[in-house]
């Protein structure tokens, strides 16, 4: 009974992982989150692709093509509180937009500098109080499927650092 029922739940897992992950690369998840009767599944699904980066399109299929960037900006004040930045993307749109600006940021030494340069601007004329942004560039690195078989799974890796002082 035990083993059944254990059988039972595994294959639900096995169900609802491939599920979320389908939702997303077939871009019915974009389709659910209009539909505000699906909001719970949306939420669950949102939750899910934060905890296995299954939210990536097809980052996850192609890594190469489509490399997983985060930019994480941190801002200090005159009193020297610092505090989170986070660019506001209130839209599906928005978001590919700066999915594919990160997309870019690589490209040579000059495109990460002027990409940092404006992405502290930004936040310094958003935050007045702001006398420094500190900006850090992580890539995910996927590892190969006999890196995964060995226990290593994705990890950011930083590619870019630097600090804006207005000093």
């Amino acid at each position: 009974m035990l083993q059944r029922l254990e059988r039972r739940l595994i294959a639900l897992a096995i169900g609802l992982h491939f599920f979320f992950i389908l939702s997303v690369v077939t871009h019915l998840h974009h389709w659910m989150s209009t539909i505000a009767a699906l909001g719970p599944i949306t939420a669950a699904t949102d939750y899910y692709s934060e905890v296995t980066f299954n939210n990536r399109d097809f980052g996850f299929f192609a890594p190469d093509v489509t490399s997983d960037w985060t930019i994480q900006m941190t801002l200090t004040d005159l009193s020297g509180h610092k505090r989170p930045y986070h660019f506001y993307l209130p839209n599906r749109e928005m978001q590919v937009k700066m999915y594919s600006m990160l997309g870019h940021f690589a490209e040579t030494e000059e495109t990460m500098d002027l990409f940092a340069r404006s992405w502290a601007v930004k936040a310094m004329n958003e935050n007045l109080d702001v006398t420094q942004v500190d900006l850090e560039i992580m890539q995910n690195y996927i590892p190969t499927m006999n890196e995964y078989r060995n226990g290593r799974r994705i990890d950011p890796r930083l590619v870019y650092r630097t600090t804006f002082d207005l000093r």
